[in-house]
């Protein structure tokens, strides 16, 4: 039904038919954006900047984790290793975007690609499970800083 809709040129107007039956109804002009949004795309680059830094830095943080966790197990621990062990998460991220906290997804696909490489899937299940260790590790961590944030904030709403 979609591929038909989509081919007689409808596809817009469906999904925007779609989008008034469902959505929330918003006191703002149609077309108007999210203000935070827009302050974020038309104002100071430097928040902008920000953001993409930060995750830049988490991601070289990641693959220095797989690097570490490669070593830890003995395992052969090149930059094209630990790219690809990198490089797997985030394409899960957007084909597994249905399942929760994509358990078993990512263990079942990083024991695979390790299997592929040649170090064996019990060794790529393992590094998976090393990360869920340090998830669970900074489950505490991200609650006290988010409490001391929230705790910092409060001024600043008032």
């Amino acid at each position: 039904a979609v591929a038909l809709i989509a081919a007689r040129g409808q596809l817009g107007r469906a999904w925007n038919r779609l989008m008034a039956t469902f959505a929330p109804r918003r006191s703002r002009a149609p077309g108007a954006w999210e203000p935070s949004l827009r302050e974020m795309l038309v104002g100071p680059r430097r928040t902008l900047l920000a953001g993409l830094t930060i995750h830049l830095v988490s991601r070289f943080l990641f693959a220095v984790e797989i690097y570490a966790g490669l070593r830890l197990l003995g395992l052969p621990s090149g930059w094209r290793v630990t790219a690809i062990f990198s490089a797997v998460p985030i394409a899960l991220s957007v084909a597994g975007t249905f399942i929760p906290g994509q358990l078993g997804l990512q263990e079942g696909v990083q024991a695979l690609v390790a299997a592929a490489l040649g170090i064996g899937p019990a060794a790529g299940l393992t590094l998976v499970l090393l990360q869920r260790v340090r998830q669970l590790l900074f489950v505490p961590l991200s609650g006290v800083l988010l409490a001391m944030v929230t705790r910092g904030n409060r001024g600043i709403e008032e």
